[in-house]
């Protein structure tokens, strides 16, 4: 079928099917415009793809197709996330809800899902679980095979925000599994991807790396350019996450090219522009401010789950215990504990956050946190020595204690030497200078030797 190609990534066949057909004849099955409209997506031509959905749409709505307009309607919405079109997706959501119950139970499940990334997006985030169950719910209930993938990955997504991960990754596994079962390699591809970074999160690299392994392995196969991208921009963020500074660099300065299909889509951009920033604050802080400051600038139109992201990193970047303090205010009304807990966390670690009012305050976000996943969590992002502070607390430091005691060690840093062109020595993915080598003879002794 026609979804089982796409989920494939077969999107040159497609386009050689289309081909086959004059367009003149299109508007008596409109849904070709969706196909069309879907090979746009993959090949990164997001303007085009827009114009075939909305004439898909015009066309569908004429013609009482309330199947293939749930479809149109569902990858508009997606679009409007990507590029943080928020009030283009309110447009879509205010527009098809009031028609929620006219839709089959297929086609009702996608619509549920489109209002469910509305709501999410707006930082309804209860209120987007809800209805994705709902639509997981009437998927199910559709009779329609393998229906109920879509709904279940996107669910798996917004467990991981909210830090219920051990339900994400559940659900994430249990999509996979879906898409391999109906050969849907592009598809899974990118839910690896998105698990990879889940993963990494919580310090699980090794995981997260065979995820992306995995994902590297299908490209070849798998034309999608908005793939390729994601894969560039997921391999630098869990480089910078494993304290692999150069390889972390140049991989997000290389997403970051305008041109790339990395750089196309704010949901893409904005991740890469946070991380690049967190991990140039102490080489070259007037960068890091720049594309905090951008980042920050921007983050408002994907929702205020990433607007709390980007004020974080800037407070970080710019060493403002205030405006941690204030991410994690944002983090709070969205009811996000565990980002909540860590904004305190690093506030209190600033020169100007050393204040008993902010640390009483992250002790008692601390005291507040109950799951094993949500101490992994802190553990990965903040790190033991800043976790280490707030072990005299009667109530949150046993708690504490237990979680440095499975810290892992730290691994030694690895040394890397270039040769070709200039000589270079890297610790840790950081070159060491001239001011590393207490005398010259060393040096040209390595030199030699290699």
């Amino acid at each position: 079928s026609v979804q089982e190609l796409l989920a494939q990534g077969r999107f040159e066949t497609l386009r050689h099917w289309l081909a086959e057909i004059p367009e003149n004849l299109w508007p008596a099955a409109p849904r070709l415009f969706i196909i069309q409209a879907n090979c746009e997506v993959a090949a990164g031509e997001d303007r085009a793809a827009i114009r075939w959905l909305e004439t898909a749409w015009r066309h569908l709505r004429a013609s009482g197709d309330l199947d293939g307009e749930a479809e149109t309607l569902r990858i508009l919405g997606h679009l409007c996330i990507w590029e943080g079109a928020r009030e283009r997706l309110r447009a879509l959501a205010q527009d098809v809800a009031p028609r929620l119950e006219t839709f089959p139970p297929a086609a009702r499940a996608r619509v549920l899902e489109l209002l469910a990334r509305a709501a999410e997006v707006e930082g309804d985030l209860p209120g987007a679980e809800r209805t994705y169950r709902d639509a997981l719910a009437t998927a199910q209930a559709s009779g329609v095979p393998h229906a109920d993938i879509t709904p279940r990955r996107y669910l798996a997504s917004l467990l991981g925000m909210m830090g219920r991960f051990t339900e994400a990754e559940g659900l994430f596994d249990e999509v996979i599994a879906g898409y391999r079962r109906i050969g849907g390699t592009h598809e899974e591809a990118h839910v690896r991807v998105h698990l990879a970074l889940l993963l990494s999160s919580l310090g699980r690299y090794d995981e997260a790396d065979q995820h992306l392994a995995a994902v590297a392995a299908a490209q070849p196969v798998v034309p999608c350019r908005v793939l390729h991208g994601n894969l560039l921009i997921a391999r630098g963020i869990v480089a910078a996450r494993r304290l692999l500074a150069r390889p972390a660099e140049d991989l997000l300065r290389e997403a970051l090219e305008p041109g790339r299909p990395s750089y196309r889509y704010l949901i893409d951009r904005l991740p890469a522009q946070i991380e690049l920033s967190l991990l140039l604050a102490s080489r070259e802080p007037n960068e890091a401010r720049r594309l905090a400051a951008a980042a920050l600038e921007a983050a408002a139109r994907l929702g205020p789950f990433w607007h709390a992201r980007a004020l974080l990193a800037f407070g970080i970047v710019t060493q403002s215990a205030a405006t941690c303090a204030e991410a994690a205010g944002a983090f709070d009304i969205l009811d996000l504990a565990h980002w909540q807990v860590l904004a305190l966390i690093l506030a209190a670690d600033m020169p100007d956050g050393a204040l008993e009012p902010l640390r009483q305050e992250a002790v008692a976000a601390l005291r507040s946190l109950k799951t094993d996943e949500t101490w992994g969590f802190l553990l990965a992002q903040a790190g033991p020595a800043r976790l280490t502070p707030f072990r005299d607390d009667p109530e949150a430091g046993p708690r504490i204690a237990g979680v440095l005691a499975l810290a892992p060690a730290e691994p030694p840093l690895l040394l890397t030497v270039r040769c070709l062109g200039r000589f270079e020595v890297i610790r840790g993915g950081v070159a060491l200078g001239a001011d590393a080598w207490p005398r010259s003879a060393p040096r040209r002794l390595l030199q030699y030797l290699v």
